[in-house]
């Protein structure tokens, strides 16, 4: 790690596309000239904050390095904690990888937290990144093994062309509102209620106009102002559909002048359901001007990722452009976590009796902590306040320097200058407003005068209202590796770590990403027996339910003689879509060869990937699949075998100024940390 694998950023070379900045970029600026993702006030009425493109984007397009930021991924917070954290990231996570441990969930950054979910306007679709476990191997020795999270950032593709000036939606599915209905989520349209009220606005535009009556389309053959609506009528049928569907009702439109809105602009042509439901989901937002975006919103890619000039460091953050002094390089909302204590880990053993893991108290009732979560690493705290800080941008990617020691790349070389000011971090870390300047987040302020007692009653209510900006202290040029200081305390904390550390056993033990680049033949079981595939490594099979699948409880087929005849159906999902709904888990029970020497196999695809790879229940064997491809077979770390998991390796937040502490914040109960 060196001093900033906590902040470090993973890519893939095995992978279907290159998910890293190349080299070469950093060193030659070759990215985008003009900012293009900005942060502001979402379209969405009191949604907060949203993300915008300044520049119109294709249909099935990456957004913009995006995929080169990693996700941090939380494990068995109920097992360590055991009750609720007081925390926001419960709102903000994504559904984990499902294998790293007995429950995982994915913090996000940058579009995964940042941009806003709408029902039906949506443009943008997510896919989980594979990981990299090489990038600091563990037969190194670095006492950066396990300090930085090995989850590739997760890559969100347009699903239709998104037009500058559009704020970029992305899809939580409607489960998570399900799970907030009691708070505020009952009353937001589903996609169904969109086209429900789009069925009744059909249904009145028939009744009431010279049509062509077409069961799928509207056709607008003479000006709608002829129609014989009124007020009258919609609020009429407005009172009628509400007490059938609540959400469906609320988008009619209760006036003429709304109701002609919504057919005068289309007018002359074919108008389909789906049209008229994305009208009126675009009634549901406030249209944003290309100039109120650029004038009102904050720069998000001012950096990008890279490999980190220092050492060993794997990444780090470049200016995609010139970024002058005294501006902002990236802002940094924040999500607040109340306590340290959160990020306690305890030695874990399997319950006998759920099959899960639970903490051992075998020795001792209340057992102390041997571990923190890797999410500490990502956070901003101080020695004298309890709360952690953690940022929702790309600003995670920023990595350390100071004049107090060198650690070579661009920090030893900014450090050899013989002007103080170009010496150390290029970049440090302010409140938004501070100095009197405006505040882009205008709670920030007004919290910094709260006390710790307040912010908890806040966060209870999930409310955020803490960010930070990240300003240049001097003029960065385009391409240069951008610093902040961590801290003295955090410095110290990584010398410690450095001279206390023990390298792990590389016993059994092969990176999953050499298992994956370089095993191109798999073993059948016969030399399974004699050359094993390493401890820490399962197999999983890409397999999904469509018409033809025979997983049906309800069909009462024997799944145990189950036979699907091709494996051909299941080369769809490359490596770059890592969907773990999509990956069961498997094995290789045989070897085919075909008549032009195509090397194919058969596996037996299980429901579900067990806590030990070497536990198969056949009673939970899904199929028996012929002329599986090898490209659809991958290894994935079994649980709890990853570096993230070993112990001893490097924890501790980032460093607050301690100028930066408001003085109420530390008379609070201090927690010994």
């Amino acid at each position: 790690m060196l001093v900033t694998l906590a902040l470090v950023v993973i890519c893939s070379p095995f992978l279907y596309f290159n998910t890293c900045a190349k080299e070469e970029d950093t060193k030659t600026n070759n990215y985008n000239p003009t900012c293009q993702y900005y942060l502001a006030s979402s379209s969405i009425p009191n949604a907060g904050f949203g993300v915008y493109t300044a520049q119109s984007i294709p249909v099935d397009t990456p957004l913009q390095e995006q995929y080169g930021i990693p996700s941090i991924v939380f494990t068995d917070e109920k097992v360590h904690f055991g009750t609720r954290i007081e925390w926001l990231h419960v709102d903000y996570f994504w559904a984990g990888d499902g294998h790293s441990a007995d429950t995982t969930r994915e913090s996000v950054v940058m579009f995964g937290a940042l941009a806003n979910y709408h029902t039906y306007l949506h443009n943008v679709k997510s896919n989980k990144r594979m990981y990299r476990d090489d990038l600091i191997p563990r037969g190194s020795g670095s006492p950066g093994i396990g300090a930085t999270s090995l989850h590739g950032g997760w890559q969100f593709k347009t699903i239709r062309k998104i037009s500058a000036g559009e704020e970029i939606f992305t899809n939580y599915g409607e489960e998570w509102l399900e799970t907030r209905n009691a708070e505020f989520a009952d009353s937001v349209p589903r996609e169904t209620d969109y086209f429900a009220a789009a069925g009744a606005l059909k249904a009145i535009y028939y009744s009431n106009t010279d049509t062509i009556n077409n069961s799928s389309e509207v056709y607008l053959k003479k000006s709608v102002e002829e129609s014989h609506v009124t007020d009258q009528l919609l609020s009429a049928v407005k009172g009628v559909s509400s007490l059938l569907n609540e959400r469906s009702s609320s988008l009619l439109p209760a006036t003429t002048n709304k109701y002609f809105d919504m057919f005068v602009k289309n007018e002359g042509i074919t108008l389909s359901r789906d049209d008229i439901a994305s009208n009126l989901a675009f009634e549901t937002v406030i249209p944003r001007t290309l100039d109120w975006i650029q004038k009102e919103g904050q720069c998000l890619d001012n950096l990008v990722p890279g490999p980190s000039t220092i050492p060993d460091a794997g990444r780090g953050g470049f200016a995609q452009r010139f970024i002058p002094k005294d501006s902002l390089v990236v802002p940094a909302p924040l999500l607040q976590i109340m306590y340290h204590d959160s990020m306690f880990m305890y030695d874990l053993i399997l319950d006998e009796k759920t099959g899960k893991m639970k903490k051992d108290t075998s020795q001792t009732r209340l057992p102390e902590p041997t571990g923190l979560q890797i999410m500490i690493n990502y956070c901003f705290s101080h020695l004298d306040i309890d709360i952690l800080l953690c940022p929702q941008s790309n600003a995670i990617l920023l990595n350390h320097c100071s004049t107090r020691k060198n650690y070579g790349g661009d920090c030893e070389k900014y450090n050899k200058n013989k002007e103080d000011m170009k010496r150390g971090a290029n970049a440090e870390v302010r409140w938004t407003g501070d100095g009197g300047g405006v505040s882009w987040d205008p709670k920030t302020q007004d919290w910094l005068k709260m006390n710790m007692t307040q912010i908890e009653d806040l966060t209870e209510s999930r409310e955020r209202g803490l960010s930070f900006d990240i300003i240049a202290i001097r003029d960065i040029l385009p391409g240069e590796e951008v610093f902040i200081d961590y801290g003295l305390e955090w410095e110290e904390a990584w010398e410690s770590h450095v001279k206390h550390w023990i390298p792990p056993s590389t016993e059994s033990y092969i990176p999953i990403s050499q298992l994956n680049s370089s095993i191109t033949v798999l073993r059948t079981p016969k030399e399974l027996e004699t050359n094993p595939y390493p401890d820490n490594a399962q197999m999983v099979c890409v397999y999904w339910e469509d018409d033809g699948d025979t997983r049906d409880e309800e069909e009462n087929v024997d799944k145990e003689n189950t036979k699907i005849q091709s494996g051909e159906k299941f080369t769809g999902i490359k490596h770059d879509s890592w969907e773990f709904s999509d990956y069961y888990h498997c094995r290789v029970i045989d070897m085919q060869v075909s008549v032009d020497e195509k090397v194919t196999y058969v596996v037996e695809i299980f429901q579900k990937i067990e806590q030990d790879k070497n536990l198969i229940d056949e009673e939970e064997k899904i199929c028996t699949v012929n002329n599986y491809p090898r490209e659809s077979i991958l290894f994935i770390p079994t649980k709890y075998s990853s570096d993230e998991h070993l112990k001893g390796v490097f924890r501790h937040y980032i460093q607050i100024k301690d100028e930066m502490i408001p003085l109420q914040w530390k008379e609070n109960d201090i927690f010994d940390y």
